[in-house]
């Protein structure tokens, strides 16, 4: 799903775990990464951290952030939605607060 023909982010991503470990996926997209999030829910070896607009009506309405991943998967989805009118202020802020964190709980080889 979404807007890629092949989800060409998923294919390197597989082709990454051939020579790493952990892979962390890092989506900062206005719409949710929600094709490489279901690629990955039950994984413990890719975590995906995606920050995007979620709103009613807004596509592709998932990304809230009860959604966290399931099975082995659980707590290696990371989602940061954001309300209208947000900046990149407000995106910075979101990257400092929560980006480093993520990185040195996950402790990605790539």
């Amino acid at each position: 799903e979404g807007f890629c023909y092949l989800n060409d982010c998923v294919l390197a991503i597989r082709h990454l775990r051939n020579f790493f470990t952990r892979v962390l996926y890092i989506d900062l997209d206005l719409h949710h990464g929600n094709g490489v999030e279901t690629a990955f829910y039950h994984s413990n070896t890719v975590l995906t951290y995606s920050v995007h607009k979620y709103e009613s009506g807004f596509y592709p309405g998932s990304g809230d952030t009860g959604s966290i991943g399931e099975g082995r998967g659980r707590g290696y989805s990371v989602n940061i939605p954001l309300k209208n009118g947000a900046t990149d202020d407000t995106l910075n802020q979101v990257l400092e607060r929560t980006l480093g964190k993520v990185v040195e709980k996950f402790k990605p080889d790539a």
